[in-house]
């Protein structure tokens, strides 16, 4: 087995590790289709030495293969899609998610529409909001111990740098924010969060950012949230530190790099640092 670039033949000694694993991926694929029999194989973090381009390469393959049966753990979004959400399972304090009593629980959609929460996970998948509504780069959401769900780039940026300067660098603990990139998405995540184990805590605006938001959102977030695990502003995250009129999110990030203390901030704010602290 040898790869050719241009009139040079190279052994897999010359080649890096990532093409090693490809290659021992096809001779695995190449025993299964001589074998005729059921192969399971078992991988632990195949995105290892790989470029992010090649690891969904390998997760397509994953995912299409029918003579092997692939098993791994993975520390990559690139390996997890919610298109496949029912290949998934996520281990938290030796529990196995997702739990089939919480699959079937009944809920109520902003449209009316009632349904378990495997008919919305499947909904998500059949109608491909793991593309249109659930980043990528948010299902880092899996491999945190604890995530804060937030609607857009201004908590994102903002809340490291007020818990920072509260005492609380969330860089030393295993916490995601998670920018929902508008409010009638945060459900969205709300519900992935409960079905797979993830403890989370949400942050929303209470005031009508979009004119075809349903009247009923914020107590449909209110409902989702865990426990009491989340704040609800009464205007807006950026309202709250004197943030108001065009370019919101610039003139924001220069507000929140000027501070020095959180003395002076609104009282909400205060108390949504606090909270955030005591959940971390």
């Amino acid at each position: 087995v040898a790869k050719k670039e241009g009139e040079k033949l190279l052994l897999p000694d010359n080649l890096g590790s990532g093409f090693n694993i490809l290659i021992a991926y096809a001779l695995f694929a190449y025993v299964a289709d001589q074998e005729k029999i059921p192969i399971v194989l078992i991988i632990d973090e195949p995105e290892l030495h790989m470029h992010s381009d090649w690891q969904k390469k390998m997760y397509e393959v994953f995912t299409n293969q029918t003579d092997l049966q692939f098993v791994y753990s993975t520390q990559s979004e690139n390996f997890i899609s919610l298109k496949n959400w029912k290949q998934i399972r996520s281990i938290s304090d030796f529990q196995v998610f997702p739990k089939d009593e919480v699959l079937q629980e009944r809920i109520t959609a902003t449209d009316g529409q009632n349904g378990t929460r495997a008919n919305y996970l499947d909904d998500y998948a059949i109608r491909n909001l793991h593309i249109s509504t659930i980043l990528r780069e948010n299902l880092e959401l899996f491999f945190t111990k604890k995530c804060i769900l937030v609607e857009g780039p201004s908590e994102k940026y903002g809340l490291p740098k007020l818990l920072k300067l509260s005492g609380c660098d969330i860089a030393n603990f295993s916490i995601s924010i998670i920018p929902a990139w508008g409010k009638t998405k945060i459900k969205n995540y709300q519900m992935i969060c409960k079905v797979f184990g993830i403890d989370y805590f949400t942050i929303f605006d209470s005031d009508k950012v979009e004119d075809n938001e349903p009247t009923n959102e914020n107590t449909a977030i209110e409902n989702n949230a865990q426990d009491e695990k989340k704040i609800k502003f009464s205007t807006s995250f950026e309202a709250k530190l004197g943030v108001i009129g065009d370019n919101k999110f610039q003139k924001l990030v220069k507000k929140i790099d000027e501070l020095t203390d959180t003395n002076s901030l609104d009282r909400e704010i205060k108390d949504c640092v606090s909270n955030l602290k005591t959940f971390i």
